[in-house]
């Protein structure tokens, strides 16, 4: 499979038909039905194929969605999934096991469950008063059973 030019790009994104076009090595080309062209980076991680978006078309070239690419593919070849990396940049704020169950009602059990006070009353009882003040990195699996 060859590689990519700019010169195609440039032509594939100037057409507007939805596309995906391989750069090869897991880098796409993708110019979506609606919106902006944009690089992604598809890989293999804990056996299932994921998608990762590297950037939009034209604020990145080419030749920055390979580089990009190749840092990304090196932390796989690690063992750091960038895409749990990435959700984990976005976790800053909580520190404690309070914190976390603060986020996990706000973002998941309040717009998700019909009586999301069930699951909070079972936390402020029973979980809390053990290891709510818990650092994150502190608590081992012994702490949670």
């Amino acid at each position: 499979m060859a590689s990519m030019t700019a010169k195609q790009v440039a032509s594939l994104a100037k057409s507007g038909e939805p596309t995906r076009k391989s750069d090869g090595k897991g880098l796409y080309f993708i110019v979506p039905d609606s919106g902006a062209p944009y690089w992604a980076l598809r890989y293999s991680g804990n056996g299932k194929r994921k998608q990762m978006t590297l950037g939009q078309y034209p604020s990145m070239s080419l030749a920055d969605a390979r580089s990009e690419a190749e840092v990304f593919k090196r932390d796989l070849r690690q063992g750091v999934d960038p895409l749990i990396a990435k959700q984990r940049q976005k976790w800053t704020g909580i520190i404690s096991v309070d914190d976390l169950f603060e986020d996990w009602y706000k973002n998941d059990l309040a717009p998700r469950l019909k009586h999301p006070n069930i699951p909070a009353r079972i936390y402020r009882k029973e979980i809390k008063p053990v290891i709510g003040e818990f650092k994150i990195q502190d608590v081992t699996a012994l702490d949670v059973r």
